[in-house]
């Protein structure tokens, strides 16, 4: 039980995380002109920065929670029609 629940979880709050990040990133980069013109030695922190000041912490949470969901459904999915 303690295994299903970590994976079922942990998989989908992690991907979750990174999905968030890496769109909110971008988008809000591209936005701000930073995709036109990166300065390739700060663009990861310029990225983050951006995203933070860009996307606010309701923004993330709604993106957060749609790839959880996304995520978890499709592991659910797949367990349930093997």
């Amino acid at each position: 039980m303690n295994k299903l629940v970590s994976s079922e979880l942990l998989v989908p709050i992690l991907l979750g995380v990174v999905l968030t990040w890496i769109v909110g990133s971008i988008y809000c980069a591209n936005i701000l002109g930073y995709i036109s013109r990166p300065n390739y030695y700060t663009l990861p922190y310029d990225l983050y920065q951006k995203f933070i000041g860009c996307a606010g912490i309701l923004s993330q949470l709604k993106s957060f929670l749609f790839f959880f969901y996304l995520i978890w459904l499709i592991i659910f999915v797949r367990r349930y029609f093997k």
